[in-house]
């Protein structure tokens, strides 16, 4: 939640300001407003309902109230028509202010709803590939999870008890879907619903609007329990969907400017409330606060433009049976990858009918297919949804006083493209007594690949040759086999002839003769050779490992791993590779030593911080010559701090800057010292941007520029050097900026990946490695030239993909000892659901909840997992994953290499040092290569006793780093201190 208070009047401009940039903003949702009225009940139980006020008038939408538990205040949601971004607010009553509470792009959240257990809210979110789906977020916005992973699309929903909830799941016709978060799944209990949910005070039951085949309307009850639906009352005449109960169960209903009541005793509604032409006169969404004093309702207008509606102009039909709705032709999709299929959205009217001149957009995920002329064509496997919405009018034009169609969702099913060709191949020749895996490439009817297909195998002759279900070909005797494999009907075949094994001498060439350490890489090379003395190329030698352990290891695990030719131990011990090619066989033995590389690490200096959560950290030499550390902040109302480290064991926080932001995540100093850059997330503007910093006088940073020149979205992390400034803009790119004059910063480029959405960019020697989340890190030459690129004209080298698809932070690294370059990928996953240590269970509170004395819930350790991909980067053009360095239990943030040492921020797994000299191969972990960890904790911090560490950094020999919960650290390693002989 952001800490900024501003008055009732100014936030509604605050919030909006970006709507006014740029004329040609269309509109995507119906103007409307929250109206708050007070209410009481007199002395014969009648309803007396005081002046309405609108809380939040402005152009735009505001909608969707439901008040907290205490009734003080009520969440909303305001849609930006700049952004096209929905999120999550909340207004306080008493103090008349507000507060962004989820803010996210590209995400849109909606119906925030109050969790049973009072930890948080539950929303419906839209998320970057249109699914729509139940998330839960604590009371400030953070800490969010999706609650039901395989329910969507959710539209709308109603708590029950803490693991289940009603859901309003939209399609054709929506339905009503009873779900268990234990279980993760929903069942129908009622089709054909209105949108409107609530449950009903003191009685257990659940309200729905069913909807009958004649088109007319009747509140009805649900029972949870034994799934019993009841009819209620008729909707009141014109009113809609939407209805409300007080906390003493009587049930209200909006039309025009008036409430209404439902007098079960005559069944029929009666008026209690007209608040004429000062107060709202559409009235749609009813929210009642528990205290029974207050009530909100939803007043829309009409489509940004068109006017309100005639005052005068009595009769007019209810904005909610105005509402057109979008009806898709087929309400699901099944194709094939590579197969097209007609579909149709139409807007409707209440009765059925089409609506005239309203024009429907139908949008899939990229990754899915492609949507055009009437025809959805599916490209990639698996489960999406499209998401079909109404074109809003072009700028100018006056349109028509009727709100815009909510959007629907058509769940697309791809499968997978049947086989077309399946081609067989060997690299060796099958000589008896050897084993050879055989190549298939599996065509699709698509035109794409399936290298993972699992083909059934088959041998024409298996005395000559056997084949495994996996495709390993054993030759037997001499002869002739045809080899053949078959995927969806279609075959391939391969006809092998077996030869009689030609060597008569097997060599192994490569065993150390010294004693090597765990992690150190060793290359083998084996030859066979006939009765001549010549080398038999195609004769596949087959290399496997065996290991002795010492006494001490009983039970000890992989000891080492091969891959290829290549060997690298984990275990200390005698270790043998053993050559295998038909008859013959080779061996040899070697002692292997632990790698003995732990250092004691000491404390040095700490500048605590517990207000707020500590975010990154930058370390670096001022223009003076003194060395200086800036870290950011969360949720601390917009806080980066500044502080002199030239003495680690005498740090001194001695001065902050406050800018117009929920959170500075990122901070960094250009290597010459010359400015800092502060990322801003969450201003009340919503343009975040950057804020420049002139350090001339490091002991007095002052401002120097904003920044949001293309870069009006949320702020995540920037790179600076000594000329240029890259900043990530939304998720979406980054931005080059031209940072000559700090003071006059001028936009230079941009780097956009398609399909992608990015977390952090580096940069170094002129290529800009940018982590792309699933797209795994993406190289473009920004001035390398080898490809042609500058800054000015940004050219793409390569894409490497990592099996996690959480790519969140890369490091390049020039290796002097070997001459590689390797590039370390780090994962970030905030979750380790499905896994035996999954974390703490949510009746424990968040996160990001601090610890509340009073419920006892709260200030509990986040659980995170991933780790790091090491890629052989030598190559820019042919990357080759090679090694990782994963820690179980644990998840990893950022990282700094230097002298071959990795310095890690392993989140709640502490700062880790890590020794990379040497060839790289295998998990760095089991290999003995750790030198250190130091897990940061502190009673007085944000979460007492907890380690988080976020960033860390190098410098001087001094070890910097920052904890998220405790602050900025210092620490040194000191070498092992050898006997004097």
């Amino acid at each position: 939640m952001t800490t900024r208070t501003i008055s009732r009047t100014a936030a509604p401009l605050l919030a909006f300001a970006a709507t006014l940039h740029g004329a040609e903003v269309a509109p995507q949702a119906p103007e409307s407003d929250v109206w708050l009225v007070p209410y009481a009940t007199g002395p014969d139980g009648s309803l007396e309902f005081g002046d309405p006020v609108n809380v939040t008038q402005r152009p735009g939408y505001d909608n969707q109230p439901h008040f907290t538990r205490d009734g003080r205040s009520f969440w909303y949601t305001i849609y930006d028509g700049h952004t096209m971004q929905s999120d999550i607010w909340r207004y306080d009553i008493g103090p008349e202010t507000v507060a962004q509470i989820v803010a996210s792009n590209p995400e849109s959240e909606y119906s925030a709803t109050p969790l049973p257990d009072g930890s948080g809210i539950s929303v419906v979110r839209v998320e970057a590939d249109s699914t729509q789906r139940l998330w839960r977020f604590d009371m400030r916005g953070y800490g969010g999870e999706v609650l039901l992973p395989g329910v969507a699309p959710v539209g709308y929903h109603v708590w029950v008890d803490e693991s289940t909830v009603a859901l309003f799941v939209l399609g054709s016709p929506p339905t009503l879907q009873m779900a268990d978060l234990a279980e993760g799944t929903s069942r129908v209990v009622a089709s054909n619903i209105g949108r409107s949910l609530q449950r009903i005070p003191g009685s257990g039951l659940v309200s729905f609007v069913q909807v009958a085949d004649d088109g007319s309307r009747a509140v009805s009850t649900l029972d949870p329990v034994d799934g019993a639906v009841k009819h209620l009352a008729p909707t009141l005449e014109g009113g809609g969907d939407d209805h409300a109960w007080t906390p003493d169960g009587r049930l209200l209903q909006g039309r025009g400017g008036e409430l209404h009541v439902w007098d079960e005793g005559v069944r029929s509604w009666t008026q209690v409330a007209d608040f004429g032409t000062g107060g709202p006169r559409n009235i749609t969404r009813i929210a009642v606060s528990p205290m029974g004093d207050a009530i909100t309702v939803v007043d829309v207008l009409t489509m940004p433009g068109s006017g309100l509606a005639d005052e005068s102009d009595e009769g007019a039909e209810d904005p909610d049976e105005g509402v057109p709705t979008l009806r898709a032709e087929p309400p699901a999709v099944e194709l094939r990858a590579g197969e097209s299929a007609p579909i149709s959205v139409r807007a409707v009217d209440a009765r059925g009918n089409e609506v005239e001149g309203m024009a429907v957009r139908i949008v899939a995920p990229r990754a899915a297919g492609t949507v055009e002329d009437g025809m959805i064509r599916a490209t990639a496997p698996g489960n999406w949804v499209i998401v079909a919405s109404a074109v809003p009018p072009a700028p100018g034009v006056n349109p028509e006083a009727t709100p815009m169609p909510e959007p629907v969702r058509i769940p697309l099913t791809v499968l997978r493209s049947r086989a077309r060709s399946i081609t067989l191949s060997t690299p060796f020749a099958p000589y008896v007594g050897t084993e050879v895996r055989l190549g298939a490439t599996v065509e699709l009817e698509d035109g794409s690949m399936h290298p993972e297909a699992e083909l059934a195998w088959r041998s024409s002759n298996e005395a000559v040759a056997e084949v495994d279900a996996f495709g390993t070909v054993t030759a037997v005797t001499p002869g002739t086999a045809e080899i053949g494999a078959e995927l969806d009907g279609v075959q391939g075949a391969l006809s092998v002839e077996v030869q009689a094994f030609p060597g008569v001498e097997l060599t192994l060439e490569g065993a150390p003769e010294e004693v090597i350490r765990t992690g150190d890489v060793v290359h083998f090379a084996a030859t066979v050779r006939d009765a001549q003395g010549d080398e038999v190329e195609d004769a596949r030698v087959a290399l496997t490992h065996s290991y002795r352990a010492p006494e001490q290891l009983p039970g000890a695990s992989a000891a080492a791993q091969m891959r290829g030719s290549s060997f690298v131990a984990d275990l200390p011990g005698i270790h043998t590779v053993r050559a295998q090619a038909g008859p013959l066989t080779a061996s040899a033995s070697f002692r292997v030593a632990e790698r003995d590389v732990v250092e004691e690490l000491a404390v040095v200096g700490r500048v605590g911080e517990s207000r707020y959560r500590t975010t990154d950290i930058w370390v670096f030499e001022g223009v003076d010559g003194r060395d200086y550390a800036i870290t950011g902040s969360k949720l601390s109302g917009g806080y980066a701090f500044f502080h002199d480290v030239t003495d680690p064991a005498g740090m001194v926080k001695y001065d902050s800057i406050l800018v117009d932001a929920r959170t500075v995540n990122d901070v960094k100093a250009s290597p010459d010292g010359r400015y800092a850059v502060l990322s801003r997330e969450g201003a009340t503007n919503r343009r975040d941007g950057l804020v420049i910093i002139d350090m001339a006088q490091p002991q007095e940073p002052r401002i120097a520029a904003f920044y949001d020149e293309g870069i009006t979205g949320g702020v995540h992390n920037i790179f600076a050097t000594d000329r240029y400034l890259y900043a990530l803009a939304g998720g979406d790119k980054y931005v080059i900026i031209d940072m000559a004059d700090i003071y006059e910063p001028r936009y230079v480029s941009e780097y956009n990946h398609p399909d992608s959405r990015l977390h952090d960019v580096w940069v170094h020697d002129g290529l800009a490695y940018s982590s792309e989340w699933q797209t795994g890190v993406v190289v473009v030459d920004v001035g390398n030239g080898r490809w042609g690129g500058s800054p000015e004209n940004p050219v793409p080298v390569t894409t490497f993909p990592t099996p996690s698809g959480a790519t969140h932070a890369a490091f390049p690294y020039f290796q002097e000892s070997t001459g590689k370059t390797y590039l370390f990928l780090g994962d970030e996953i905030m979750s380790r659901q499905g896994l035996a240590w999954a974390g703490y269970p949510r009746s424990m509170g968040s996160y990001s909840q601090r610890y509340d004395p009073e419920s006892g819930s709260g200030g509990i350790p986040l659980a995170t997992r991933g780790y790091i991909q090491i890629v052989d980067f030598t190559d820019p053009e042919n990357p080759e994953m090679v090694a990782r360095y994963e820690v179980p239990e644990f998840g990893t943030h950022n990282m700094w290499v230097e002298d071959d040492r990795l310095y890690q921020a392993y989140y709640e797994g502490g700062v880790r040092v890590v020794d990379v000299s040497g060839e790289l191969m295998g998990n760095l972990y089991t290999q003995g290569r750790e030198i250190a960890v130091f897990k940061s904790a502190s009673p007085a911090g944000y979460t007492a006793n907890s380690t988080m560490v976020w960033g860390t950094m190098p410098h001087k020999g001094h070890l910097f780093f920052s904890d998220t919960n405790s602050g900025l650290w210092s620490v040194r390693l000191v070498p092992k201190r050898r006997p004097v002989s």
